[in-house]
This record gives structure tokens, sequence and C-alpha cells, in this order.
């Protein structure tokens, strides 16, 4: 179990090195900065579990530093350092939501019980989040379609196993994330961090930093030492997202660290051991990329140890009512909405759209229905669906005579009928030219009344 690290804030050098010694020797990590300048410039690369701040600074007061903390959304443990006969800064900074004050001269076991206090409150809360972040998990995978049923056995096979690195790959929107966050909530270490690295966010010079963290002194602007994703997520998981996009250079590193489990801070020497386990996901074919040189072949061996591809919305069938469903309570909830549900020929539709951009997109058009609309139940006119333009090169492109402008339905009809010539009445041929299921066809031939038997 990681160290927990406290911020020291005051601008007395020997209340900072006592400080520092006890809690050192209580077993806890520590930090320091003698002005709120450099607190700002030390807390941009490095958050503590506790300030211990003291109100009189020379570039400002305690009290207006938490308040600016608060203002910011900054939720981390403080604990104010105050003169005995400054009781009325102790209730103001109480009322901005520290956790406890100590007088000064400070007596060190009243600071340690306060700590320790502030900690496990802090603690509770973490684990009450945790535990409503596993139950959104639980509520965001909805469906149980055949392609579903085998991704949620998946995470429940590979959650508990023990393997260390999991790919995920599938089309953008499909749920990537949040097959990774529920392995996570379901596996041993769902009490540890979850990190989350968006790899084609991190610039070539940065990503080593954030990865692997950095040693002060390392580079121009490392004043303090900087612990990277890989160290804060240990005995936890870090996520990969589009792992596809990594540079050859940093393939080489994750490598090291899959294979090794050891890394070294940019500017360190010492090896850094970490038990974390790995989940990749990608919206490209690492094969392709393999092939093509652009990724590395024993980094794509040694990431698909256990992979599971997401399905895309448009083939899971009834899922995407049960979505819609679940997305328009949410709606309903965030703005003050009633909507029972979707008429017939907005089911219709949803049920025949390619959905191009999967489940994010589909709750893309749910938010906005709900949020620009009023009334009891959606309607088609309500939402804005992208239909994709038929291919004339499959055989399915509908051509209208001129002057008469066709009817969505009667476009619809007239692209399976021509898929069907094409495919002669073979359904799974039918459907591969119009880029939907063999149940999405069915459903249709269902709809029109078309029979190709």
């Amino acid at each position: 179990m990681r160290a927990e690290t406290i911020f020291i804030l005051d601008d007395e050098n020997l209340i900072r090195w006592s400080l520092k010694n006890k809690l050192s020797k209580a077993g806890y990590e520590t930090m320091e900065a003698a002005s709120l300048r450099e607190a700002a410039s030390t807390l941009k690369s490095r958050d503590p579990d506790l300030i211990i701040l003291d109100q009189n600074l020379p570039d400002g007061t305690g009290v207006g530093f938490l308040e600016e903390l608060r203002g910011n959304g900054n939720r981390v443990p403080v604990v104010m350092l105050t003169a005995v006969d400054r009781s009325n800064i102790a209730v103001q900074a109480m009322k901005l939501g520290a956790a406890d004050y100590i007088t000064k001269p400070i007596n060190f076991d009243e600071l340690l019980a306060v700590i320790e206090k502030a900690l496990e409150a802090s603690r509770v809360v973490e684990r009450l989040n945790r535990l409503q972040q596993e139950k959104d998990v639980q509520m965001e995978m909805v469906g149980d379609s055949p392609a579903m049923v085998g991704v949620h056995e998946f995470i429940r096979q590979v959650a508990r196993s023990k393997s260390t690195t999991i790919l995920i790959t599938g089309e953008s929107g499909t749920g990537k994330e949040i097959v990774a966050r529920a392995i996570h909530a379901a596996s041993d270490r769902h009490e540890k961090p979850l990190m989350t690295v968006n790899c084609n966010a991190l610039t070539e010079t940065l990503v080593e930093s954030e990865l692997f963290g950095h040693e002060k002194g390392a580079f121009t602007d490392a004043k303090n030492l900087k612990k990277g994703i890989f160290e804060l997520a240990d005995t936890g998981t870090i996520f990969l997202d589009e792992i596809g996009d990594v540079t050859q250079k940093m393939q080489v590193k994750l490598l090291r660290v899959l294979e090794q489990k050891t890394f070294q801070r940019v500017g360190g020497y010492t090896d850094i051991t970490v038990d974390i386990r790995i989940i990749a996901a990608t919206n490209r074919s690492l094969e392709d990329l393999v092939a093509e040189g652009k990724f590395r072949t024993d980094l794509y061996y040694r990431l698909n140890v256990a992979q599971i591809v997401m399905p895309p919305l448009r083939e899971r069938g009834d899922d995407i009512m049960k979505i819609s469903e679940h997305f328009l309570n949410v709606f309903n909830a965030k703005f003050h909405k009633s909507f029972a549900g979707l008429t017939d020929d907005l089911r219709a539709q949803f049920m025949t759209y390619p959905w191009p951009g999967n489940v994010r997109e589909l709750r893309n058009v749910l938010e906005r229905a709900v949020l620009l609309h009023d009334g009891e139940i959606l309607k088609p006119e309500h939402v804005e669906l992208t239909w994709p333009r038929p291919d004339p090169s499959n055989g399915t492109a509908v051509h209208t005579p001129q002057g008469h402008d066709l009817s969505l339905s009667e476009l619809e009809k007239q692209a399976l009928v021509n898929a069907l010539e094409k495919s002669g009445n073979n359904q799974s041929q039918a459907a591969k030219l119009l880029k939907i299921t063999r149940d999405t066809l069915r459903y249709r031939l269902k709809k029109y009344g078309i029979n190709n038997h």
C-alpha cells in the first residue's frame, strides 16, 4: 500500500523541518513549500492526500488559499495551523471546509491524531464515490443481446483472473472505457486506483513524464519530484486508451514495464517496481499497424493476452431500445423532463439506423432531444440522425424519378428490395450490402411486408 502524502505549507523553516522528520517517521511521505506561490507551483505537478496549512504566509493567508482551493473544486483535507489568540481564523477555516485546526505551539501527538481522523474521513468518501462509480458502470452496461452476453461473460472471467494485460478493440463509441471500468470494479483491485490515459492526447515531450514521473531537476521546469501515472496506479489498474497512437519510442518503454514491471523516472537511475494491470483499447487494427511497421510485434503479443471485441450498436438488436430507455431516464432526471418513451415511428428509425457513432452517438442524440424539447413522448422530428448516403457500387442505391420526392419509408423499402435483388434473395448477403445485421434486415422486411421467399 502506498504511503499517503502530506503537504506542509508554512514559512518557518524550523516548523517544516520538524514536521517533515516526525511525519516521515510516522510513515507518511511529505512535500513542503514556504509561500503560496511555491505551493501553487508544487500542486501543479503532484496531488497530496492532506495539507497542513499555516495562516500567516509571506504572500497571503492560509484562509485565502483554502478558499481558492475549494473554489477550484479541490476537496483535499486541510488542517489549519493558528495562533492561540486567533480563534476567529479557525472558525473561518472550518466554514470553508477545513478538516480541523491545531493551535501553535504544535503538539505533535494531537496533530497526528487530527491527521489520521481527516485521512480516514477522506478514505470513507473515496470508498463511497468508488461504490457509486461501480453502480454507474453497472447501469451503463445495458443490454442482453447475444453479443453483450459474451462481453459480460468476458468481464466476469477476466476480472478475477491473474491476467495483467487485457486488450479491448472495437469501433469508436462502443463503450471500451466502460468495459475497462467494469473489469476494474469487478476485480480484486477495485479499491485501488484506476488511472486513465488517452494516448493520443499526450505529446511526445510530455508523455514520458506523465507516465513515469520525473526527479527534481530532471529538466528546466522540474522543480519538484513528480510521481507518474504508473507509480500512482501501483496495485491498481491503468487504462491506456487509443494504444495504437503510441509512438515507437514509448512502445519500447511500455514493453519494458509490461515484461519487467519496472521503470525509471525521467532523470532517475533507480528502478521502481510496480504491480499493475494494463487494460489497453483501440479502434484501429493493431494487426494492420504491425504489418505496416508502425506497431511493435512483441508489444502487440504482450498486450493481446486476453482480447475482447466490442460489438457495434447496429449488431445489438433490441439492446438499442433498452439503451434508449436507460438514457431517456437519465436525461429526464438531468433536465427535469418527463418523456415516457418513443413513438413507434421513432423506435423503427432507431432500430434501422446504422449508428456509425455507436452508443456514444445514441446518447448524444437523446441528450439533445430531451434538452431541446418538451412533451410526453419523443417523436421523429425531435431527433437528428445523419443517414448515410446509399453506395451505388453495391447496388442498393435508390434512384427516384425526376421531380418526385420519396418519403423516408419509401426510400428504405426500395433500398431493401434493391439489396435482395442484388443478392438473389440471400438475406445474409443483402444485410452485408446494406451494412446492417441479418436480424435488423428481417425486422425491416417484416415492417414493410416484404416477402423474399
